[in-house]
């Protein structure tokens, strides 16, 4: 059986964002920088986890972005929305500045970054120069050779180098010297072999290294320099271009000529990478059935890493024919469009052809060879034009001349298929003309639908028609600033709004007559229905009480005759006409059971209906579980753990008054739900904190907790939380209520909560921390200020919750032990003293010393660890003593206590021991305070 029992108190709970990066222990190396930030460094392949810690409430969102530079402040990238980032296997690139982001709507966001510099070492390559005079390719004596060795790495690579096993230094040798070239900004290191020797002949090898860092090992290549050693040269045995057929298949071979040691042939081309179906072997590239995709010039590379890479290009020429065009010009002599009897006329036919050069044309009339003569005038190539134009002229137009002509486009190496067009000229040739049908212009269509614009072109032969848009410098919706159509007909599929406007058709020279083009404009209206606001937006609203809704227009066409019609269900409620208003409201003046539901506003024209919905209701909302609590789990009995349930309400005066919160709780990976009703009684105050204690939670099962609000109107929102047993307590102090330390009232003064980011401009220097114990500005730790008007000797005290333990087994066994932990600062020339006692329940008169220190400890945060074995509820007093002066500023922060017992190197030397301390284990208790509010406390 659970048991609950519900505590609660008012408070101000609210918070802004608090937030602040840790990483999961993989790093190899985390620094700190200016402003607080980390830098962590990681090693390639390596995973990385980073955690962003938030504080506030209501809990706040968390955001992770990246930046790659340095110095840049801009969210960019994608973001992750979890609070821990993970990366598997991290690459080079993936090193940068990882932002964390925190809001909740209260203040302003909370922003922590963290620079991630990710090392890496490749292996190192050698290359070898000689200095101009070679011959024959070959290093003889007399000459200087330079070995340059290059490795990529994260950080800055060292390199050495070895002839043998002789270690090579700067000066070792007079034949020898090593640098570094200033233009490699220290990534590279020569070695420089002065007027070679027969011993310069040798095994070389250059060690690269980062000196271990992230565990990164040395690498080393290794050359041998003999008197044979030479760079690459290489043979194509192909020609240059190669010119082919599609479909065929091409073997391109490349052959070393030369190279000491024998080179390594690879195979590049120009346009981008090799094409899928490519075969290599060697230095024998194979292109089977190739298209004319594949085209273009393809290298053979060599390389030995001596002197430059060797490198033989050929192009690749795949023939083809493509797109047949032909256009009439009339006599140009004269204005008339027409072609008349006795006047010129020329006829153009225009292919593309690759490769160019191959291209002729023939001509025919009426299926017979034409050649040129005085009246017909063949032109091969006009430079007027495009290339791959021939034109004939017919001089002195008759009537025999009519007839159908006709260009044939072929390549001279023949395999392509030959390009034919036919020209009509006769009486009934005539040049275009373009009109609009009178129903065809204004074009009024609906958003969605399927449109044709239409030009009618007469005149013969029909040129094509160009659509584009008259009105703006838009693509038209095909994505081309201009379409082309054979039969004048543009057709719109899914026609948006966008698309309304002013369409120009007109006529191309092509497959026409070349005259001044014809045009004509279209216009299209679209309609669409009024988009409108709120599309859907919830109400909440208490009985008795009222509501106002409001749909607006945004948008619509036509706009003239928009109505709009309010319907509760099925139910008409008003309906109406706009004037000039752009908006309509409904309002219920006091709500009832039977004026809940979903309320529609429909505001239509004569395309359609936009709809603005509303779900009027008096559920409650989601109570919100506290997020800032320390984890306040006890123990009270050995099989069995406690937890405190912690929440607010949102907005409690929404709705009606909360009754009731319904409690359903299940053990992990089990269907069954427990619930209990738990009654309420007054009202729920906005930031009010509501506690439930919930025992007999077994160990150390999980919970699935679902918690549900409940008015006279039902149920409200449900709100569901994951509750698992925890041995320990943590605080920071990061959150309001400072996970429950109260100030002792017998002392002399407080205890101060501060972080460095809110600290007093007029703070006293050379005292105090400059951040928290995590280094950062915005995190905060507990501190007593010795300034005026504190006197030496006064005290500070800060009592911990109480902490319940388990009672002492029968049978004798021991009770348990626990480590108690925290970080403390004690920095300035006046530093009084930190005491920390014990205080056990029933023994309020009685502080057992745990630990002391005194004096300055210098500018950085210390961890004491003590061990305790308390047989009874205990809590811990931490007592602050005023020193001689103002520089007395002492801190603490990061307060743990943890089962099981400390470390023994980790116990500090100047420990206090009684007969009370011994090993001490982690709790999460709930403090006695809860514990004796739950006897006299109800709400």
């Amino acid at each position: 059986m659970i048991r609950v029992v519900l505590i609660c108190f008012s408070a101000g709970l609210a918070a802004p964002p608090t937030v602040r990066i840790v990483h999961s222990g993989l790093a190899c190396n985390i620094e700190e920088e200016r402003y607080s930030e980390r830098v962590y460094t990681i090693r390639e392949g390596e995973t990385l986890e980073l955690t962003c810690l938030v504080t506030g409430h209501p809990r706040p969102q968390i955001r992770w972005t990246k930046t790659a530079g340095s110095a840049s402040d801009r969210f960019q990238d994608s973001s992750v929305f979890n609070e821990t980032l993970r990366i598997s296997n991290i690459q080079r690139h993936q090193g940068g500045r990882y932002y964390c982001k925190a809001e909740n709507g209260l203040g302003s966001p909370a922003i922590k970054s963290i620079r991630v510099d990710v090392y890496y070492l490749d292996d190192p390559i050698v290359t070898v120069h000689q200095s101009i005079g070679e011959a024959k390719e070959q290093f003889y004596y007399e000459k200087t050779v330079f070995l340059r060795c290059v490795a990529n790495s994260n950080p800055p690579v060292r390199y050495s180098w070895r002839r043998g096993q002789e270690v090579l230094l700067q000066g070792s040798d007079k034949g020898v010297e090593i640098y570094e070239p200033f233009f490699t900004q220290g990534e590279t290191k020569i070695l420089k072999l002065k007027n070679l020797r027969p011993q310069d002949y040798a095994n070389y090898s250059c060690i690269a290294s980062v000196r271990n860092v992230c565990s990164i090992p040395d690498k080393m290549v290794s050359f041998r320099l003999s008197n044979k050693t030479a760079s690459p040269s290489i043979k194509l045995l192909v020609d240059d271009p190669i010119v082919v057929n599609p479909g065929e298949a091409i073997t391109l071979v490349c052959v070393t000529t030369g190279g000491e040691p024998a080179p390594s042939l690879t195979w590049v081309r120009s346009a981008g990478v090799l094409p899928d179906k490519t075969v290599l072997n060697g230095g024998t590239l194979t292109i089977p059935a190739i298209t004319s995709e594949d085209s273009g010039t393809y290298s053979c590379i060599a390389n030995n890493n001596v002197g430059n890479p060797a490198k033989k290009s050929t192009n690749i020429i795949v023939r083809a024919l493509k797109k047949g065009r032909f256009w009439i010009t009339p006599d140009p002599y004269h204005k008339d469009d027409n072609i008349q009897i006795g006047r010129e006329v020329k006829i153009s036919c225009q292919v593309e052809a690759i490769p160019s050069e191959e291209l002729t044309f023939s001509w025919f009339k009426n299926g017979r060879p034409l050649r040129s003569s005085e009246r017909m005038v063949i032109t091969q190539t006009d430079p007027d034009v495009s290339p791959g134009t021939t034109n004939l002229d017919i001089i002195d137009l008759k009537f025999t001349d009519f007839g159908t002509y006709t260009c044939v486009a072929s390549l001279k190496g023949g395999g392509i298929s030959d390009i034919s067009i036919d020209v009509n000229i006769s009486s009934s040739t005539v040049p275009p003309n373009l009109t609009v049908p009178q129903e065809k212009s204004p074009l009024v269509t609906r958003e969605g639908d399927t449109i044709e614009l239409q030009c009618q072109v007469t005149g013969k032969p029909k040129p094509i028609i160009l659509w584009s848009r008259a009105d703006k410098e838009v693509p038209m919706p095909d994505g081309a600033l201009q379409t082309e159509s054979y039969d004048g007909i543009l057709r719109i599929v899914n026609v948006s709004r966008e698309m309304s406007g002013t369409y120009r058709c007109q006529t191309s020279q092509y497959n026409g007559f070349n005259v001044k083009p014809r045009e004509a404009l279209v216009q299209l209206i679209v309609q669409y229905p009024p988009a409108v606001e709120p599309a859907f937006l919830e109400l909440r609203q208490g009985q008795g009480r009222g509501v106002t809704m409001s749909c607006r227009v945004l948008r619509a066409y036509p706009t003239r005759v928009l109505s709009y019609e309010w319907r509760l269900g099925s139910r008409v409620l008003r309906t109406g006409q706009f004037d000039l208003q752009d908006s309509t409201e409904y309002t219920v003046s006091s709500l009832s059971r039977d004026s809940y539901g979903i309320y529609n506003c429909n505001i239509i024209n004569e395309a359609g209906a936009g709809r603005c919905s509303f779900l009027v209701t008096g559920k409650a909302y989601a109570p919100e579980f506290y997020y800032d609590t320390y984890n306040p789990l006890w123990q009270n009995r050995p099989r069995v753990y406690s937890y405190s349930l912690q929440w607010t309400q949102m907005n409690p005066n929404a709705v009606d008054r909360i009754l009731a919160y319904r409690l359903g709780i299940r053990q992990a990976g089990q269907q069954r739900w427990w619930e209990q009703e738990i009654t309420v009684n007054g009202n729920i105050q906005k930031g009010e904190l509501i506690t439930y204690n919930l025992t007999e939670l077994i160990k150390p099962e999980a919970y699935e907790v679902r918690l549900t609000p409940i008015t006279r109107f039902g149920e409200g929102d449900s709100t569901i939380r994951v509750i698992k047993y925890s041995g320990e307590f943590h605080c920071g102090f990061e959150d309001g209520n400072i996970c429950l330390f109260t100030q002792d009232d017998t002392d002399n003064f407080d205890w101060t909560k501060q972080s460095t980011a809110t600290r007093d401009t007029k703070y006293t220097p050379n005292t105090g921390p400059n951040a928290d114990r995590t280094g950062s500005k915005e995190g905060f730790y507990m501190y007593i200020e010795t300034s005026r008007p504190r006197l030496e000797g006064e005290k500070a005290r800060l009592v911990s919750p109480v902490f319940s333990v388990a009672p002492k087994n029968p049978y004798g066994a021991t009770n348990t032990a626990y480590c108690f932990s925290f970080y403390y600062h004690m920095y300035g020339q006046h530093i009084g003293s930190l005491n920390v006692y014990l205080r056990l329940k029933g023994q309020t008169a009685i502080e057992n010393p745990l630990w002391s220190s005194s004096g300055n400890k210098g500018q950085h945060w210390n961890q004491a660890r003590v061990n305790i074995n308390p047989p009874t509820s205990f809590q811990l007093i931490f007592e602050g003593i005023r020193g001689p002066g103002i520089e007395g500023d002492i801190a603490i922060d990061d307060v743990s206590i943890v089962e099981g017992e400390c470390m023994k190197s980790d116990q500090p030397a100047n420990n206090l021991r009684s007969g009370a301390v011994g090993p001490l284990a982690h709790i999460r208790l709930l403090p006695l305070l809860i514990l004796m509010s739950v006897l006299s406390h109800q709400r």
